[in-house]
């Protein structure tokens, strides 16, 4: 008896996987069959409280909402003491979040180690309690446009905040609000940092007695947006802040010239279109956009406020053919630009190729590269889209077709990667470009992608000032520039089995949100960090002390 029904189960499990297979539609991994018993729920019986309170002043808050991310939707709003409780709610790992009107929501992670999102285990029987979540009140910033004799202004006001990206500091958008009838303006939801604000109006208005019209040139508070981060105005969070604009009606330049690179035009043939955009993107825009004259050659933008623009010119492409484009900065004063020569230049193309050295051959079957491009300066102007990569059926080999000329970055991961699978180098003509930026101009490559399972263990801890184990986040920077980035938990430790190797400088900081690519910022303020190599096979040790990054 007890050899057929092992038997029996052998042919059970000889036929489940083929049954499974027919058309698509059969039982997957985890699914039950027939005749198996289905694996139980989760337990629902679990609980979580605690309270809510202002980041900034420790007071709770009452109504807000809190809620469970991961299982049943569950939530709650806090009590008039700001105390919340959920419960017979789904177990296992769940991410709490908070949000209230007036402050920025609990979920928009800033860098900072403190607010790095709420993970609990809910274990059933075992209730989570005094849990807090700290929300931090928004910023604002009000203000009023109106012209130099007091009268108020259709304007557009747009707000840039000093970010850092990929290391570095630069001034980003950071939201913008039209006036209202009175000329009134406020920009809302704005978190603790420095920011330059720019308004400009399209209004239409015209010199007492009549005339041809004129146009507002932009202005920015404390400075220009040119004169870059140093001019940035601190604004804290919690705090309203608040500037007037005084725009003046000034005569508007004439942006004249011709197109050179393009065929003579025909009748029926599409013109280059000629567009002028703000190159700081203040006003959503700005500019001006025109067809070249009926010679297909010429072109006379009128009405350009000074400041500083792109000029981007397209010839459109025909049956399938790409567009011929080209870009172009220039500088517009109170003078007419006149005799502007624009030559027309066909898109580049950028190729590459990704080779495996694997000690484990097996790892690079299901490794799967996803490659990109981005502008090497961001908010850069192009004279059309960046594409996406194309692939061979082995996707080994891949191109990028109709590059836009210009400065771009190269970028190569993969979400799913093989444990200790990683992109080691990408190089353009014995160039590094995962650190550096290239310029595509022409037909560009190949790119030489390698991947590499070469590493080893690396086990990082962090302390404070008093040598107590802390969170925190690591930055180990390799000599060749490469840029690895660790979270050590409540015990203060960051541990990973599969690091690439090589050697590192090591800093650990209590926000990742630091200028680590910027030479003078971390001499001032992080110091040479501390060597450590990692080696293959082997098992690397460093204990680092958090940094305190000093506000802006």
């Amino acid at each position: 008896m007890f050899v057929r029904f092992c038997l029996g189960l052998f042919l059970v499990v000889l036929l489940l996987p083929a049954q499974s297979g027919r058309g698509g539609r059969g039982g997957g991994p985890g699914t039950a069959m027939p005749g198996q018993p289905q694996p139980p729920p989760p337990a629902a019986d679990c609980a979580a409280s605690g309270t809510v309170v202002n980041s900034i002043t420790g007071a709770t808050i009452s109504h807000a909402m809190v809620s469970l991310s991961g299982g049943d939707a569950a939530g709650s709003a806090t009590d008039a003491t700001g105390k919340w409780s959920i419960l017979n709610t789904t177990c296992g790992t769940r991410r709490i979040t908070a949000s209230h009107l007036g402050f920025i929501p609990g979920n928009m992670y800033q860098g900072s180690a403190a607010s790095r999102p709420t993970i609990v285990q809910l274990v059933s029987g075992s209730p989570v309690t005094d849990e807090k979540i700290s929300l931090t009140p928004e910023a604002s910033l009000s203000g009023k446009v109106q012209d130099t004799d007091g009268e108020p202004l259709q304007a557009q006001v747009q707000i840039f905040r000093v970010n850092v990206q990929a290391g570095k500091r630069v001034l980003n958008g950071g939201g913008g609000s039209s006036t209202d009838a009175q000329g009134n303006f406020r920009i809302g939801g704005l978190t603790g940092g420095r920011y330059i604000v720019c308004a400009t109006s399209r209004q239409a208005t015209y010199p007492v007695g009549g005339g041809a019209g004129l146009v507002y040139g932009e202005s920015c508070f404390p400075g220009p947006l040119s004169a870059g981060l140093a001019t940035a105005m601190p604004i804290e969070a919690g705090r309203e802040g608040r500037t007037d604009f005084t725009l003046t009606p000034i005569r508007g330049a004439h942006v004249r010239g011709s197109i050179q690179g393009v065929p003579a035009w025909e009748p029926g043939k599409p013109r280059v279109n000629v567009q002028l955009a703000k190159s700081d993107g203040v006003g959503g825009g700005g500019g001006a956009s025109v067809q070249s004259g009926r010679d297909g050659t010429t072109f006379d933008v009128a009405g350009v406020a000074p400041g500083s623009y792109v000029l981007r010119a397209t010839l459109p492409g025909s049956q399938g053919e790409s567009p011929t484009t080209t870009t172009q900065a220039i500088e517009v004063g109170d003078s007419d630009i006149n005799d502007l020569v624009v030559t027309m230049q066909s898109p580049g193309s950028l190729s590459g190729t990704v080779r495996f050295e694997l000690s484990n051959p097996a790892a690079g079957a299901n490794f799967v590269l996803d490659v990109n491009l981005a502008p090497a300066v961001t908010g850069a102007n192009f004279a059309g889209p960046i594409p996406r990569a194309q692939w061979d059926a082995n996707h080994v080999n891949f191109d990028f077709a109709a590059v836009p000329v210009g400065e771009f970055r190269f970028n190569a991961n993969s979400n799913a990667a093989p444990q200790g699978v990683y992109v080691r180098s990408a190089t353009l003509r014995g160039q590094d470009v995962l650190n550096q930026p290239f310029t595509v101009n022409g037909v560009t490559g190949p790119i030489d992608v390698v991947v590499s399972d070469d590493t080893g263990g690396i086990d990082v801890t962090t302390n404070d000032a008093d040598g107590h184990p802390v969170t925190a986040s690591v930055i180990l920077v390799a000599a060749s520039g490469m840029r690895r980035f660790l979270n050590s938990g409540d015990d203060g430790h960051a541990v990973q089995k599969t690091f690439p190797v090589g050697e590192y400088k090591a800093w650990a900081f209590d926000d990742l949100n630091v200028p680590y690519a910027e030479d003078e910022w971390m001499t001032q303020n992080a110091g040479p960090g501390e060597k450590v190599i990692v080696t293959s096979g082997g098992a690397a040790n460093v204990t680092l002390k958090r940094i305190a990054v000093p506000a802006e």
